[in-house]
């Protein structure tokens, strides 16, 4: 099976009185499945890298390179197993070279399975710091049944060096010829072959390598095809894509060859393999119609000519049908970033006025992707598998809701670490005690009721929320149904959507757009108007609801105005209390509106900035959101914020900055706020720890 294996490093080296840094991408591609009847036999092994100059351009020249293997990071260099010193010639900052082509390596050195460490140094500069050779000749498998040994397989460089297609026949045939058997996903060895002497399959690999590198140097036009990956992989790999960019609708006016100009903007997505551009048009009489196509180039491209009949023009140029003038296909090969202007002139008189629209165009481009690669499936490897940090037996997995995490040795890590605190979908924040999702949909909380707790209690299940109130709170489960504790009573019976919970009372949607509350009712908390809801929060004494239509209606404690909500034309998005104060983010412009009081005698009139992407809960005097980006910022009372969070710092607009970018956060009604970052670790900070509750439960 085709198999390569790649790792990077960035680091600085002095190079010509100045700092370069070199960025050395290792790929391993001739991987031998090695036994102790190999112990003697000479291997070359591929090896690509960047260098760059300290301004941060590609370097270009010749620079003289000293290659050397260690047993471990540490050894002395006295202790190398093998080295060399060669020229590599460096070309745009890219250079592609082979260890072995000075001082052959021996596949003796690798048959003991031990990961060797690759020293690298720049002319007269030091050594790099040493870098595991993760990918080795030891022992990936192909995917096949019976996971039989890889040998023959194609680096990097072979695909994107040119190389016939009967040449790559012939040399499988060769390979074949040495006893390896063609399969669907790649080649390889039949063991069972017990005459195959190792000088065989010696031949047979040069062989291949001498074909593709003939290929290269002759430059011929017969290459492998652009989805070679996807060739060679069986599928499993590709990056080749499709993308179409879309422009807008326009009105055409009639009897006007200036025409209607609409622009696509296509962005830098890749190598052009195929293109195609799609128009939409209805007008009067399309016989009047000239559509021209303008590319990056101001090349002029003739779609449609003042021809045919009827009112309607859906083409698809060049295939099915066909240009009046120029050629989309000389864009093949090419990187068809920037700006396409489509024309649409009415030469026809019909009346005047507009006559006709540019309902729908588009740019679609089929290109080579140099960024992604594709893998459908999974990757398997017969053995450790290294990643940053040296990591091992690491994989990606998709816990689902567009959240994905690494595991590492069937435990999930972040960033290559293992973290003390489990790591996290969601958080919440209320009272003294603080909750979170874990990736598996089960939760955990701290503080009061759960900390240092005979009995805290029960959490089974999966969950999709938690409100906390000051004395007590409830959870949402994924199936609707809800566990409460402390003094907020009983819930209604029903199926949940949604919940909150305040002081000493709590709300809930039901799946049938209804509002249920239960608890205290000393301010009329229990007492919901009518209608059809999708979301509920609730401040001191005070709840409001997110109705179906994007209104927004409130009830319970009024003494400051937050349950008069403004009438105005908005619809809103969602609804976030505070405690004295009640707000709502704008659907149309992401801008937050509020109403109540932010203090004893002032009405809301803060600035809040925007536009948000969500808004997490507030304060007395202030409220807080996420901004797009995931930035986490205040607005109002910046004294109050400062002294509930219990931090030194001046500007509520930078709260915990180095804490963030967020993907969840609540900021409590009391004093303390807890957020889950991007990497899926959670933090909690604020008022004081008295109670636990900002600290995060450790993991066994």
């Amino acid at each position: 099976m085709i198999a390569s294996r790649h790792t990077q490093t960035t680091t600085p080296v002095n190079h010509g009185g100045g700092m370069m840094k070199l960025l050395a991408a290792l790929s391993l591609s001739l991987c031998l499945g090695v036994s102790s009847a190999w112990a003697a036999v000479p291997l070359e092994l591929p090896m690509q890298g960047v260098i760059y100059d300290n301004a941060g351009a590609a370097a270009s020249g010749t620079f003289e390179v000293t290659f050397a293997l260690y047993p471990s990071q540490d050894a002395s260099p006295a202790q190398a197993v093998w080295w060399e010193t060669t020229q590599v010639e460096v070309n745009d900052g890219v250079f592609v070279t082979r260890l072995g082509l000075e001082n052959p390596l021996d596949a003796a050195d690798f048959s003991s399975g031990t990961t060797l460490w690759l020293g690298m140094a720049v002319e007269s500069d030091p050594e790099l710091p040493r870098r595991p050779l993760g990918s080795s000749p030891y022992a990936l498998h192909a995917a096949t049944a019976g996971a039989l040994d890889c040998s023959g397989c194609i680096g990097v460089e072979a695909l994107t060096d040119a190389a016939q297609a009967d040449l790559v026949d012939q040399a499988l045939a060769a390979v074949e010829a040495q006893g390896y058997t063609s399969v669907a996903s790649g080649l390889s060895f039949d063991d069972t072959n017990t005459g195959m002497e190792v000088s065989d399959v010696q031949s047979a690999i040069e062989q291949l390598k001498t074909l593709v590198d003939e290929a290269g140097e002759n430059n011929v036009d017969a290459i492998l095809p652009p989805d070679a990956l996807g060739v060679l992989s069986n599928g499993l790999l590709k990056n080749v894509f499709e993308e179409s960019f879309e422009g807008t609708s326009k009105s055409i006016p009639d009897n006007n060859p200036g025409g209607v100009l609409d622009e696509i903007i296509v962005p830098d997505v890749g190598i052009v393999q195929e293109i195609s551009v799609s128009i939409d048009i209805t007008n009067a009489d399309i016989s009047g119609l000239v559509v021209t196509l303008f590319d990056p180039l101001n090349n002029q491209y003739l779609l449609h000519d003042k021809s045919g009949e009827g009112a309607y023009l859906n083409v698809t140029f060049p295939e099915p049908n066909e240009t009046v003038s120029g050629d989309l296909t000389s864009w093949v090969d090419q990187n068809a970033k920037g700006t396409w202007r489509l024309i649409v002139a009415d030469w026809k008189d019909n009346g005047g006025g507009f006559d006709g629209a540019i309902n729908s165009w588009s740019v679609t481009i089929k290109y080579l992707s140099s960024k992604k690669i594709v893998l459908k499936g999974d990757l398997v490897a017969d053995g450790q598998v290294l990643t940053d940090g040296g990591k091992s037996n690491c994989f990606v997995k998709d816990v689902g809701d567009g959240f994905s995490a690494v595991y590492c040795g069937g435990v999930a890590v972040s960033g290559f670490y293992q973290p003390s605190e489990p790591l996290m979908r969601k958080i919440y924040a209320g009272g003294n005690t603080s909750c979170g999702i874990l990736l598996d949909k089960t939760a955990m909380c701290w503080g009061t009721h759960f900390t240092n707790q005979n009995s805290p209690p029960e959490l089974d299940g999966e969950f999709q929320k938690f409100a906390l109130g000051s004395s007590g709170g409830c959870g949402l489960r994924t199936d609707g149904s809800l566990t409460c504790w402390s003094t907020m009573g009983s819930p209604s019976e029903g199926v949940y959507v949604d919940i909150s919970c305040t002081d000493n009372a709590c709300c809930g949607v039901r799946d049938d757009e209804s509002v249920a509350c239960w608890g205290s009712n000393n301010d009329g908390q229990l007492n919901p108007p009518l209608g059809n809801y999708v979301s509920v929060d609730g401040g001191y004494r005070h709840f409001c609801a997110l109705t179906i239509a994007g209104d927004v209606k409130c009830w319970g404690l009024n003494n400051k105005g937050q349950t008069t909500v403004p009438q105005t034309n908005d619809v809103y998005s969602e609804v976030s209390m505070g405690n004295y104060h009640s707000c709502a983010l704008r659907e149309s412009d992401g801008y937050v509106r509020c109403w109540g009081k932010w203090d004893n005698d002032s009405t809301n009139n803060q600035s809040n900035g925007g536009p948000y992407k969500s808004l997490s809960g507030g304060g007395n005097y202030y409220h807080c959101g996420m901004l797009y980006g995931d930035r986490y910022r205040c607005w109002g009372d910046n004294s109050q914020f400062y002294n509930s969070m219990s931090n030194s710092s001046t500007n509520y607009q930078s709260a915990r900055p180095k804490l963030g970018p967020f993907i969840s956060i609540e900021t409590s009604r009391h004093d303390h706020v807890c957020a889950v970052r991007r990497d899926l670790t959670p933090v909690c900070w604020g008022g004081n720890n008295s109670n636990g509750k900002l600290k995060i439960p450790e993991l066994d």
